[in-house]
């Protein structure tokens, strides 16, 4: 027969019990309501990724405004190690950029057509250079250098002189150069530096 202590124990034993219980479900949803859904939701705090990757980001999401809005420098870029491969991996294309460039070092002697070492290229092929006169030399690629949108600039090299690169057709850049009396003349490019950028 239950004695009334022992009733007493056993009902403060189950209020206690269940006190834990509220106590445990409610610090429980506290947690939970903490959580961001796997459905999503937004954030209301930074997100430490502690160097783990984030993967599969819908192509052609990400903006200007975007890159802007999470402050992304020259430094971030080189810390999350940014590469040729990954880039192509990711689809970034010629077209996606802000123009196709093309730049290269030019030496010319004599009657020869220029030397040139390219430095980077991002045209659909790589000009052609010859000489067509004194002082007088063209770059050509089919269909590249679209009117009114392509631009040429050249720097002098080691010799002293009057460079100007202008862009003559679709097909092809002129570059010129005159000595100090302004006169076309050969011999004058020496490691002279041009620069061709074709906008979109």
């Amino acid at each position: 027969m239950a004695t009334l202590v022992t009733i007493l124990s056993t009902h403060l034993i189950e209020t206690e019990t269940r006190t834990n219980l509220n106590n445990n479900f409610t610090a429980l949803n506290n947690e939970l309501a903490t959580m961001l859904p796997k459905a999503g939701g937004t954030m209301s705090g930074a997100i430490n990724m502690n160097n783990n990757a984030i993967t599969n980001i819908p192509a052609g999401t990400i903006t200007t405004a975007t890159i802007n809005d999470l402050a992304v420098t020259t430094a971030k870029i080189a810390d999350s190690n940014v590469t040729t491969v990954k880039i192509a991996n990711n689809n970034v294309t010629t077209a996606k950029l802000e123009y196709k460039e093309y730049v290269a070092l030019a030496s010319q002697a004599a009657t020869s057509a220029p030397a040139v070492t390219v430095v980077k290229n991002t045209l659909s092929g790589t000009p052609t250079p010859t000489r067509s006169n004194t002082g007088t030399y063209i770059f050509t690629l089919t269909d590249e250098f679209v009117a009114d949108k392509t631009t040429v600039h050249i720097t002098n090299g080691a010799i002293a002189g009057i460079f100007l690169g202008v862009r003559t057709t679709v097909h092809d850049f002129t570059i010129y150069t005159f000595d100090a009396a302004g006169t076309l003349a050969d011999s004058l490019m020496v490691g002279a530096t041009i620069i061709v950028r074709v906008y979109p």
